[in-house]
């Protein structure tokens, strides 16, 4: 796996020079015009990356299938327009590569977004909700046959606290 994420950067490098993005996005369902908003736009196909999902028939709609980077509201971003779900292929790691790709090109943060339900008669559809803790009835686990530190992963934190604060103050001042 380590070859084919060192392909994957190579690739990436090539591409961007000394551009080093900060934050990480992956688009959910309804969000892809937000690619719109990049400047300094470089977009890279999924096909041109080693251990990137290829989406065929079948794929989730909404889902894009490239790589942009570029700035986004003033920040360096590496946006992924869409991901492989679980639900596609029984892959429970489709998205890893990505995600060690994106580290190591320089994103040391991340913001998931996707399209969820709640069982709360009061979340509607097209509610902005924010999460903060999760659990796992899958019965997988996607640490199951890493070695060394990455073995163990602190979950006391798993959703940072000073990212959602940020959130919520984002959200007040926009009246959502």
């Amino acid at each position: 796996m380590e070859k084919i994420i060192a392909e994957a950067v190579k690739i990436i490098a090539s591409k961007i020079g000394d551009f080093k993005p900060d934050v990480g996005l992956i688009l959910g369902s309804g969000l892809a015009s937000l690619v719109d908003d990049v400047s300094d736009k470089i977009s890279i196909s999924y096909n041109d990356l080693p251990g990137f999902p290829s989406h065929g028939a079948g794929a989730v709609t909404g889902h894009g299938t490239n790589l942009i980077l570029g700035i986004l509201g003033g920040q360096k971003v590496a946006i992924l327009e869409g991901r492989k779900h679980y639900y596609e292929d029984g892959n429970p790691s489709a998205m890893r590569v990505p995600m060690e790709v994106l580290k190591q090109i320089g994103v040391s943060k991340m913001i998931v977004t996707n399209s969820a339900g709640s069982m709360n008669p009061d979340v509607k559809p097209a509610n902005v909700m924010l999460i903060n803790d999760h659990i796992n009835y899958s019965g997988l686990n996607p640490l199951i046959g890493q070695t060394g530190d990455a073995r163990f992963v602190d979950m006391s934190e798993a959703y940072s606290l000073k990212l959602r604060d940020l959130m919520q103050d984002a959200a007040k001042e926009n009246d959502i």
